[in-house]
């Protein structure tokens, strides 16, 4: 009879707890990411670089490629700075799920 019932995989098939942290992390910066399209705040190259944990210079780099836009006093968009971490986060994410 235990051997016509279906065995039950979801305690195995589970994802890990950074896998689950990494779903969290990327559900707060989505939630993060829309009110930031609503405040259409600026901020320097320094704290972009600090806000994504990349040199000066990467950040630059990513202005060039289109990632970020740059205001005419030099300032970036924090929404494309947030959305940039997002995409970072996510790309993590199916990493850890695969």
């Amino acid at each position: 009879m235990k051997g016509n019932q279906p065995e039950l995989r979801f305690v195995s098939n589970f994802p890990k707890e950074a896998t689950l942290q990494l779903l969290l992390d990327a559900h707060t910066l989505y939630l993060e990411l829309r009110e930031e399209k609503q405040r259409n705040l600026y901020v320097s190259l320094e704290e972009a670089a600090t806000l994504l944990d990349f040199p000066v210079r990467k950040v630059q780099q990513l202005i060039q490629e289109g990632h970020l836009k740059q205001s005419k006093d030099g300032s970036v968009s924090r929404y494309h700075v947030v959305r940039v971490l997002f995409e970072l986060k996510q790309a993590e994410l199916f990493n850890s799920i695969g």
